[in-house]
């Protein structure tokens, strides 16, 4: 009688504490999706990360108070902390094409920055259109506003930026890409308060943490 052949075990790793691992995702599937830069050339996702490991902030519409407020801490992180370790920062939003430029010169950015302007990528990534499944204000790193003073900034980002077909219920995500079709790391919102966080996200590429207000996993010396 044959010795049957030893089961081997499976292990399912979980890419981040989101909904999903990186099993789901296909870049190859998903390169050829066409972004917007500030002066409004077209580019393909996957050119974004071709080259170099890069780290992919799918942020909600900027109109929206809870981006100003996660932009605010993002902004720390320099381009000169994530070269150390040979990596790049590029963020999208869902929003019109023009939207990119205003965007970069509100947060003085050294950073890349793209338009998905028909959310085609958001959608084919599976990012959500979920307002709320428990998460709250206090459980955001990044988010210091409470629900009426952010309702009141909403509304005059929504004058400063002037989009009128912006969609405020689309929710974004984070991964880790490259250099190529690898992918690293995977994260989607859950809700507006869920963004990923972003010294876990740079501890994941080996840039270390900075100091955030609302992180209470480091010390403001």
């Amino acid at each position: 009688m044959a010795t049957p052949a030893p089961v081997k075990k499976v292990f399912k790793i979980r890419m981040s504490r989101g909904e999903t691992d990186d099993s789901d995702i296909d870049l190859e599937r998903v390169e050829d999706y066409v972004l917007f830069d500030e002066r409004e050339n077209a580019i393909r996702f996957g050119e974004i990360y071709k080259m170099k490991k890069t780290i992919i902030i799918f942020l909600r519409h900027p109109q929206c108070f809870t981006v100003k407020e996660y932009m605010d801490d993002l902004c720390r992180v320099s381009t000169e902390m994530l070269e150390e370790v040979n990596v790049q920062l590029a963020i999208i939003l869902p929003s019109k094409s023009e939207t990119a430029f205003t965007f970069r010169t509100e947060f003085m950015l050294g950073h890349s920055v793209y338009c998905d302007p028909e959310m085609a990528l958001y959608k084919e990534l599976g990012f959500t259109l979920v307002t709320s499944t428990g998460e709250t204000l206090a459980s955001s790193k990044h988010v210091k506003s409470g629900w009426v003073s952010g309702v009141l900034q909403s509304t005059y980002r929504a004058m400063w930026y002037q989009d009128f077909s912006a969609d405020m219920y689309q929710n974004g995500g984070c991964l880790v890409a490259g250099p190529g079709r690898l992918l690293h790391f995977f994260h989607r919102d859950k809700c507006l308060f869920d963004q990923v966080s972003i010294n876990k996200v740079l501890e994941f590429v080996g840039a270390g943490v900075i100091s955030f207000p609302k992180d209470a996993r480091v010390i403001t010396v």
